[in-house]
């Protein structure tokens, strides 16, 4: 059997640069979870991709259930890793994020 390690991420309430690059432009890659209010918890971790259902995610957003990870971005690998994927839905075609905040 493999071996199980319990980890521990602290959460905030994802604010609309979490979310958006820049007007329509999600955030591929970033990383959130979502409040259930049926069971009081915090689901995921979620991603950020081509797949996302932004009309979802705006519904959550807007009812304040998105929440992302505390991290400090200028140290972090998932910033540099964001403008590889900011680059990449530039070249390629991006996710379109409607109406949000």
């Amino acid at each position: 059997m493999a071996e199980i390690i319990k980890i521990e991420v602290q959460v905030r309430l994802a604010t609309k640069a979490d979310l958006v690059i820049k007007t329509k432009l999600l955030r591929i890659g970033q990383p959130y979870y979502v409040h259930c209010e049926e069971s009081n918890k915090i689901e995921g971790v979620f991603m950020i991709d081509a797949y996302t259902n932004s009309v979802k995610l705006q519904e959550l957003f807007l009812a304040k259930k998105v929440y992302v990870p505390v991290t400090d971005w200028r140290d972090s690998i998932m910033y540099d890793l964001q403008q590889t994927d900011l680059k990449q839905a530039n070249n390629y075609g991006h996710k379109i994020l409607k109406n949000i905040g």
